[in-house]
């Protein structure tokens, strides 16, 4: 193997583990909500939907501290993910914003909603996670 190869391996190493400080790399999140239950529908696991904005302080908190930690990657790793914004004013954060307002009688961010392939409502919830427990507590019972 020349160092060309073997550097490339480690690269291709490095992005599939995670960072070097042993977080997991962050999963994809689909933009539109179309998209995930598309994939849910196919491979049979629920959507994650999170209603979130740019300048939301707890949204940013929280996909900082949260959303790397490994324990609830694992978690999260159960679900087709889809993240909405609904706070720049272009057309599909303001779809977004009426689809949260519509759909789920709120207008708050963060707000979390498990939909099931069939996109039955399967649970919401309507603020921050305070902590790892909280939101593993929340996701575990759908993870598929």
């Amino acid at each position: 193997m020349n160092l060309n190869s073997f550097i490339f391996y480690l690269l291709f190493i490095f992005l599939i583990i995670g960072d070097a400080d042993g977080r997991q790399k962050e999963r994809t999140w689909h933009p539109q909500l179309k998209e995930a239950l598309r994939e849910s529908k196919l491979t049979k696991k629920n959507t994650l939907v999170y209603f979130t904005g740019y300048t939301c302080g707890a949204c940013i908190v929280e996909t900082e501290e949260l959303f790397n930690d490994s324990v609830v990657s694992d978690y999260l790793s159960g679900y087709v993910l889809t993240r909405l914004y609904v706070d720049d004013g272009s057309p599909l954060n303001e779809y977004n914003r009426k689809l949260e307002e519509r759909e789920f009688h709120t207008i708050v961010q963060p707000v979390f909603v498990i939909l099931s392939p069939k996109h039955k409502k399967l649970a919401i919830h309507e603020a921050r996670f305070r902590s790892k427990d909280a939101i593993i507590k929340f996701l575990a019972p759908f993870k598929k």
